[in-house]
């Protein structure tokens, strides 16, 4: 866990969080309508942070964890509301 408190180590996750997020709405703003944006931004996001992840960037993996977590909590808070 000491790579939690790092400095370093928190801004990589942060820019590669915001990096995935602009991503992610970019695909959705250029992705046909019909053709659901809204699943192919998640994917674009989620296939960016998990390759970065898989090709060994421990920063990659933590934002992987943390998107993850805030699709979890944003899908039971849909489901409550």
């Amino acid at each position: 866990m000491d790579t939690l408190t790092d400095p370093k180590m928190i801004g990589e996750v942060a820019l590669i969080a915001i990096g995935a997020i602009m991503l992610g709405y970019f695909v959705y703003k250029i992705w046909p309508k019909r053709f659901n944006p809204v699943l192919f931004g998640f994917l674009a996001t989620f296939g960016a942070v998990g390759g970065l992840a898989y090709m060994g960037n421990a920063a990659a993996a933590v934002a992987l964890v943390l998107i993850v977590g805030l699709s979890v909590v944003l899908g039971l808070a849909a489901l409550v509301m």
